[in-house]
């Protein structure tokens, strides 16, 4: 048996449709995490949810952590294709683009507001570390180019000013990545969040 796998069930209109059980899990996982925590679902939790034998978790993921490592995989995606579909947005000021990178990004940090914070805190403790560096990395990866394109277009716009765009998309990335070095329990992360926004727009040379 694969992650490939599929059973079919009822469609709408009586048709039936293929559908994969491991995202059927991945969901159920995903759902409860952010409605309960990791540390209140179990994994029959999960199974009961998705609509599946309590074996079935089994198939995909060998514990709870491999299901966190998952959803928080798909999580990144989803933030890496929102803030792309920002930043190509047409008629859209650099300065607002920004602030949706940072709020995007700011979600994947151990800072990160609810409903995923207890998921996101979960992530990033040490049993995760690994999974987690690689994840960000790759995350950075993907959006380096993106976030040069919104720091050239601030330079046009006469906003920032700095002479190399994609090394300073690089900066401004690895000074998001570091709010993972800060305490998570801390009561000021969102002002931790906002220090950081004028920290970059500052090194981006705007008037934060």
């Amino acid at each position: 048996m694969t992650n490939d796998s599929r059973e079919v069930v009822q469609g709408r209109g009586g048709r039936r449709e293929p559908t994969s059980r491991r995202a059927r899990v991945l969901t159920a996982a995903r759902d409860l995490f952010f409605e309960r925590g990791v540390e209140r679902t179990s994994i029959e939790d999960i199974t009961q949810s998705a609509g599946v034998a309590h074996g079935t978790f089994y198939l995909y993921f060998k514990t709870k952590d491999d299901a966190v490592n998952a959803v928080m995989a798909s999580v990144a995606s989803e933030v890496v294709a929102r803030i792309a579909e920002a930043a190509a947005q047409p008629g859209v000021a650099a300065l607002e683009k920004i602030a949706v990178i940072r709020e995007a990004l700011v979600g994947l940090s151990a800072t990160a507001p609810t409903p995923a914070r207890d998921l996101v805190a979960h992530y990033h403790g040490p049993e995760h570390r690994d999974v987690h560096d690689r994840l960000a990395h790759e995350v950075n990866r993907q959006l380096v180019t993106v976030v040069a394109d919104v720091i050239a277009q601030g330079v046009a716009e006469g906003v920032f000013r700095v002479t190399d765009p994609t090394t300073a998309a690089a900066f401004v990335l690895s000074a998001v990545e570091g709010l993972d070095l800060l305490d998570p329990a801390a009561a000021n992360g969102a002002k931790r969040a906002d220090d950081l926004a004028v920290f970059v727009l500052r090194g981006l040379g705007a008037d934060a």
